[in-house]
């Protein structure tokens, strides 16, 4: 982002340490190059800044709710789709350090990438695709 680049050339001059970049993505996943794109971005800052890289943010959202444009109506299906294809990637990054599911059960965006029910701690279809592949 425009911040971090102005950012991080500033810290390094005035001296501070930085161990890792973090960063988030909230990709459409109804595109079939989703799990593409958030690698191209991990890679980006990991080549850009020599770092490792935490993937604090990422989830299955409904983009369209935010004006983002999307290939499709996302579905729970390509949600789990994306999840196995998501967490193979970052497995492989060697550079990637640490990654957080996010998973709002309140905001209409973020339902499909809910990993436990609205009420009570029942896992979802979604949670038991998650954790068989983390």
């Amino acid at each position: 982002s425009a911040w971090m680049s102005r950012f991080m050339p500033e810290a390094k001059r005035r001296g501070l340490r930085i161990d890792f970049v973090c960063l988030h993505r909230y990709p459409d996943i109804s595109n079939p190059k989703a799990v593409d794109q958030v690698e191209a971005m991990l890679r980006e800052a990991y080549d850009r800044y020599g770092l490792p890289v935490w993937l604090t943010e990422c989830g299955a959202a409904d983009v369209s709710l935010w004006h983002q444009p999307q290939v499709s109506r996302p579905t729970p299906e390509m949600a789990e789709d994306f999840v196995i294809r998501l967490l193979a990637m970052l497995e492989r990054l060697p550079f990637v350090e640490r990654y957080a599911w996010f998973a709002d059960r309140v905001a209409k965006a973020y339902r499909l990438g809910t990993l436990f029910e609205m009420y009570g701690a029942k896992i979802t279809t979604l949670g038991e695709v998650y954790r068989d592949n983390a």
